[in-house]
């Protein structure tokens, strides 16, 4: 009942939720036939992306994959 409200409305709703000990602020919105919940985080938080994707290996994880039958 709460999703299809919120979904008739087009709201979302923000909270904080506890987990390891550490509060977190995340919105909540509906999403198909459930509910999505989204971490927010700090800006600090944040890394940057080519942090992030400069180490990525692509081709030698496809190739990974490629032998997977979970891929």
């Amino acid at each position: 009942m709460l999703r299809e409200a919120m979904a008739k409305k087009r709201v979302a709703a923000r909270s904080c939720v506890v987990l390891y000990q550490r509060g977190r602020e995340v919105v909540i919105q509906p999403f198909g036939k459930g509910m999505l919940l989204t971490e927010l985080r700090n800006h600090d938080e944040m890394l940057s992306e080519k942090t992030v994707f400069d180490d990525l290996r692509v081709p030698h994880m496809i190739r990974i994959c490629s032998r997977s039958p979970a891929c």
